[in-house]
């Protein structure tokens, strides 16, 4: 199993796990029209926390 944006399209291999609820390429697609930036800057370990409120607010 290959963790990549095309493996995803097969709902039925990651049956079982939560999957992204938004179309991911519609979001690439708005992220270069539009882009804003923010950066924490606190390390690699300090980036999940909000990664979990980001992803929580585009679902």
């Amino acid at each position: 199993m290959k963790l990549n944006l095309e493996s995803l399209k097969n709902k039925e291999a990651w049956k079982g796990f939560h999957l992204p609820d938004f179309d991911p390429a519609q979001i690439a697609e708005n992220t270069r029209k539009k882009p804003r930036w923010l950066h924490f800057g606190a390390g690699n370990i300090f980036r999940v926390f909000p990664a979990v409120l980001c992803q929580r607010l585009i679902e």
